[in-house]
C-alpha cells in the first residue's frame, strides 16, 4: 500500500513540476530563459530570500541538502550564496530539470533522485538540510524527519516549510474548494499542521523555533469566478489588515530545528 502511493505521489510530481503553474504557457521550463522567469514567478514568496539569506549566514560554504528540490528553484539560490549543494526529488523528470537549472546558471551541485523517508547518504553527511513545502506531500513524514536528523552533523540543523492548519489558505481551501498547488488536481497527500504537531514532528532536536510566514496573499494566476473574487476582495484586503492580526494565520509555518 505505501509502495503504491508513493508511485503515485511520484507520478503526480512528474506530471506537475511545482512552480509552472505561475509560468505562461505551464511548461517545464527548458531554457536559460524559461528557468529566469520561473525564478521570477516564484519571488512571490517575499520571505524567501531572507530565510536563505540566514542559511548561508548560519552555515557559509556548508554542506547542504534539499529534500524535494523540485526544479531546482531555491537550490540554484542557495549555491549562488557559497553554499555546497546536493539536492534530491522522488520524481525523475523533476530531478532531470533540477539539474539542468543549475547547469543553465553554470552554478556547481549534484541532483539526485531519492526518497525522502530513505535517504541514501551516511549519518552526519550534511551541516544542513532545507526543505520548502515536500514533507505535507509524504506518506510519512515521520520517518523523513528521522532521516533528516540522522543525516546532520552534530550542531548541524534543518529549516523546513510546512503547511499550517490555521490559516487563511487553509480556511479558503476547506470552504471554497482552493486546491492546494494546481488548479486542475491536488497532490495525492495534503497534510496541515499546528504547531504543536509540528514540535512533537521535530522532538528528536534539541531546538525548534516555528514562524508563520506567507500571511500576506498574492494574486493567483487562475482564471476562475474563484480567483477572481479572491486576487479583487481578498488580496487587497489581506495586504490592508495590520500585520499582527494576519500573521498569525500565515499558509507556511518555518521550522528552524538544531541538533
Amino acid at each position: 500500500m505505501a509502495h503504491d502511493m508513493r508511485r503515485r505521489v511520484q507520478r503526480y510530481w512528474d506530471s506537475h513540476p511545482l512552480g509552472t503553474q505561475f509560468l505562461p504557457d505551464r511548461a517545464a521550463p527548458q531554457s536559460t530563459l524559461e528557468f529566469e522567469q520561473l525564478d521570477q514567478a516564484l519571488d512571490r514568496w517575499e520571505y524567501k530570500g531572507t530565510l536563505l539569506d540566514a542559511v548561508a549566514t548560519r552555515w557559509p560554504g556548508g554542506r547542504l541538502l534539499e529534500v524535494g528540490c523540485g526544479l531546482g528553484t531555491d537550490l540554484v539560490r542557495l549555491a549562488r550564496r557559497g553554499l555546497r549543494v546536493t539536492g534530491i526529488d522522488l520524481a525523475p523528470a523533476v530531478a532531470a530539470l533540477a539539474r539542468r537549472h543549475l547547469e543553465a546558471y553554470g552554478l556547481p551541485g549534484r541532483v539526485l533522485v531519492g526518497d525522502a523517508e530513505a535517504l541514501s547518504f551516511p549519518a552526519g553527511a550534511f551541516d544542513v538540510v532545507y526543505s520548502s513545502g515536500v514533507l505535507q506531500h509524504l506518506p510519512d513524514i515521520g520517518r523523513a524527519v528521522a532521516e533528516i536528523h540522522r543525516v546532520l552533523r552534530p550542531r548541524g540543523g534543518c529549516v523546513c516549510i510546512l503547511y499550517h492548519r490555521y490559516s487563511w489558505f487553509n480556511a479558503l481551501r476547506h470552504l471554497g474548494g482552493v486546491n492546494v498547488e494546481f488548479e486542475d488536481a491536488d497532490p495525492p497527500i495534503i497534510h496541515t499542521y499546528s504547531r504543536r504537531e509540528v514540535r512533537q514532528l521535530f522532538r528528536r532536536f534539541t531546538t525548534v523555533n516555528v514562524d508563520a510566514r506567507y500571511y500576506r496573499p498574492t494574486p493567483t494566476p487562475r482564471r476562475s469566478p474563484l480567483a477572481r473574487l479572491y486576487n479583487h476582495l481578498f488580496v487587497p484586503a489581506m495586504r490592508r489588515a495590520p500585520e499582527a492580526l494576519v500573521r498569525p494565520f500565515g499558509w507556511h509555518l518555518v521550522i528552524s530545528a538544531f541538533r
